[in-house]
């Protein structure tokens, strides 16, 4: 996936572990989706089972940050929505 952000930059998404993409769960599916990974590892039966109910629990939405301007791009739905942050500058927000 590209994306091409207002100030012209592109942001791409073409592997696992970038630094500038995350995952954003909402606080009301934090407290069920760890119930959902409990469930997984007491559950008696196939990893594989158990891997896509986790899978399938994990109600996340992903989220890019351009490396030039600092907005974040938030996936909703088919649409990606985005914020611009008031330093106007790269915060590595989805980056530990």
């Amino acid at each position: 996936m590209k994306i091409t952000c207002t100030c012209g930059a592109m942001i791409h998404d073409g592997t696992d572990g970038l630094p500038h993409k995350g995952h954003v769960i909402a606080d009301r599916d934090w407290t069920p989706f760890w119930d959902a990974v409990d469930a997984a590892l007491e559950a008696d039966g196939p990893v594989e089972a158990a891997s896509m109910r986790l899978r399938n629990a994990a109600k996340s939405r992903r989220v890019w940050e351009c490396t030039s301007c600092g907005r974040l791009w938030l996936e909703s739905g088919t649409t990606l929505l985005c914020y611009t942050p008031d330093n106007r500058r790269a915060n590595r927000a989805v980056d530990r």
